[in-house]
C-alpha cells in the first residue's frame, strides 16, 4: 500500500514538472522579436543612479558608442550622499541630449526609487521610455535602437534581457543556472500570458501608458518592485514584447558571495508576495515540482528500483536536459547549464534557506 502511494506520487509529481517545462518550452522555440532598425525613433533614456560614482565614467561612455541618433538622456540622481550629482552635471554640459533630475529626500517619499523614476518620467519629452541603472553594461552599440524598435501603436511595454556576468567559479555557474530557470519560468509564461519579472536595467514602455494608469500610486509604499508591480497592473498578453536578442541584451553585475546572492533571492522573494494569485501558484507549484521531484525519486529507487522507475526518471531528465540547453542557447550563456543535474539538485535545495530567510524577514 505504502510503496503504491510512493510510486504514483511520484508519477503525479513527475508529470506536473514535465508539464510545466513543456509550456515554458514554448518560449526557447520562439524566435527573436523583430525589431524596426530605424535610428531616428524618438525615445527618452531614463538613468537611475544612487551613490555609484565610481561607475558613471565607464557607464556614460556606453552612450558615446550608441549609434541611435534621435534620443534624450535623463540621469536621475536619487539623493545621492557621494559626488554623483557633479558627475551628472558635468556630462550634462557637454552634451546637449542630456538632462539630469536631482532628487532631493522629502518625508512622504524618503529614498524611493519609484519617486524618483516618477519624476524623471515627467521630466521625459518624448513617449518611448526606456530605463536603465548606472550598473548596466550593453552588449551592443545598438542597444538602444533595437529595444526602442519593438515600441509601437500595440506594444506598449518592452520587457529587456538582463544577465549576470560571466566569472569562472562555482558560484558564478550556480547563480546563472539559477537565473536560467527563472528566466525559463518568466519567459515561459509570457508566451502563453505574460511575465512576472522585469529588469531595472533593462525595461520600456510609454509614457502615456504610465500615466493613464497613474504609475506607481497602487504601490508607491512598497519599497522595490517597480517594474514587477507596474507589469502586474499594465502588461497583457497583445501589449507585451521581449527584447532577448543579442543586441538588445544588458550585462548586470553577480553576487560576489553566497550571502549576498541569498540577499538577492530573498528580495525577489519579498517583490513575489505582491503578485497576482495565478503567477504566485505557477511558481509555488513548479517549485515544489522540482523539490518533490528528487525526494520521491530517491525514495522510489531504494524501495521500488524498477525498469519502468528509471525510463520515468530518464526520460524526464531527457526532456528539461533539451528545454533547459535550447533556453540558454537562445540567452546566450549555454555554459550556465553544463552541470545541469547537479546544479539543478543544489538550486532546489537552496530554495530552503531562501524559505526561511524570507519568513524571518516578516
Amino acid at each position: 500500500m505504502i510503496l503504491s502511494v510512493l510510486l504514483y506520487s511520484f508519477l503525479a509529481v513527475t508529470t506536473i514538472n514535465c508539464v510545466y517545462y513543456l509550456l515554458f518550452f514554448r518560449f526557447s522555440l520562439l524566435k527573436h522579436a523583430s525589431s524596426n532598425k530605424d535610428v531616428n525613433i524618438p525615445i527618452s533614456i531614463l538613468v537611475y543612479s544612487k551613490n555609484e560614482q565610481e561607475k558613471l565614467a565607464d557607464f556614460l561612455h556606453q552612450f558615446d558608442k550608441q549609434t541611435h541618433a534621435n534620443y534624450e538622456l535623463i540621469l536621475i540622481n536619487n539623493a545621492s550622499s557621494d559626488e554623483t550629482r557633479y558627475v551628472f552635471e558635468d556630462y550634462q554640459k557637454t552634451h546637449a541630449n542630456v538632462s539630469v533630475v536631482n532628487v532631493i529626500n522629502n518625508e512622504n517619499f524618503w529614498g524611493s526609487r519609484k519617486y524618483a523614476l516618477t519624476l524623471g518620467i515627467k521630466k521625459a519629452k518624448f513617449d518611448n521610455l526606456l530605463f536603465t541603472t548606472t550598473s548596466a553594461t550593453f552588449d551592443s552599440k545598438n542597444w538602444i535602437t533595437e529595444n526602442v524598435g519593438l515600441l509601437n501603436d500595440h506594444k506598449q511595454i518592452v520587457v529587456g534581457h538582463s544577465y549576470f556576468e560571466k566569472k569562472g567559479g562555482f558560484l558564478n555557474i550556480l547563480i546563472r543556472f539559477s537565473e536560467t530557470i527563472n528566466n525559463l519560468q518568466n519567459y515561459g509564461l509570457a508566451a502563453i500570458s505574460k511575465p512576472f519579472q522585469a529588469s531595472q536595467f533593462n525595461f520600456g514602455y510609454s509614457k502615456a501608458l504610465f500615466f493613464e494608469t497613474n504609475g506607481f500610486a497602487d504601490h508607491m509604499s512598497i519599497n522595490q518592485g517597480a517594474e514587477d508591480l507596474f507589469l502586474k497592473k499594465n502588461a497583457t498578453l497583445k501589449n507585451i514584447v521581449l527584447a532577448t536578442s543579442t543586441a538588445s541584451l544588458v550585462k548586470k553585475e553577480a553576487p560576489k558571495s553566497f550571502s549576498k546572492w541569498l540577499d538577492y533571492k530573498v528580495a525577489k522573494k519579498q517583490i513575489a508576495k505582491h503578485y497576482n494569485f495565478s503567477v504566485k501558484f505557477n511558481n509555488s507549484v513548479f517549485g515544489l515540482s522540482q523539490f518533490t521531484f528528487f525526494v520521491l525519486a530517491l525514495l522510489a529507487a531504494i524501495y521500488i528500483p524498477t525498469t519502468l522507475l528509471f525510463s520515468i526518471i530518464g526520460f524526464r531528465y531527457i526532456l528539461v536536459t533539451l528545454v533547459l540547453l535550447k533556453t540558454a542557447f537562445k540567452l546566450d550563456d549555454i555554459k550556465s547549464v553544463y552541470f545541469f543535474p547537479f546544479m539543478e539538485i543544489i538550486n532546489s535545495l537552496i530554495q530552503l534557506p531562501i524559505f526561511i530567510r524570507n519568513l524571518s524577514s516578516k
